[in-house]
């Protein structure tokens, strides 16, 4: 009987959890959506760190822009990897930008960054396919980037 209560009250704690989280996004995304990045940025971390996928995303995104954060590249690209391995699709492709231009001082990894850039526009990410294009043409930023692809 203790263990059935146990599991139980672990049940509930986790659901909590997981109902707080969406909360927490709501709330945040609220802010974000009236770029009030300040107040969105507390609620859309409690939101990632609790787990929530699109949370994890849009707060990577607040690190590479520096929207209610200060810019960094570093963080950007946990959060949106964390994002992309939880199956927020809407990820890949800023992780992949990301990636590519080293933005805010995240790792450069080009080749990886350009084959998530790939994948996001073969699922109709019409952004990827412009950044593609444009690593493709070597257009602006990318007039000089080095990298090892086949396939661009």
């Amino acid at each position: 009987m203790l263990r059935l209560l146990s599991a139980a009250l672990n049940t509930f704690t986790l659901l909590a959890g997981k109902a707080r989280a969406v909360q927490a996004f709501d709330e945040g995304f609220a802010y974000y959506d009236q770029q009030q990045y300040v107040k969105a940025y507390p609620l859309m971390l409690e939101s990632a760190e609790a787990g929530f996928p699109r949370a994890m995303s849009i707060l990577g995104s607040m690190y590479v822009m520096g929207y209610g954060v200060k810019e960094d590249g570093k963080q950007a690209a946990e959060w949106l990897k964390k994002a992309v391995e939880s199956g927020d699709r809407d990820a890949a492709s800023v992780l992949g930008m990301v990636y590519v231009t080293g933005k805010g001082g995240a790792p450069r990894r080009i080749n990886e960054g350009i084959s998530l850039l790939e994948n996001a526009a073969a699922g109709g990410d019409e952004k990827a396919s412009q950044m593609l294009m444009a690593i493709r043409n070597r257009e602006g930023m990318f007039r000089n980037l080095r990298y090892h692809s086949s396939r661009i």
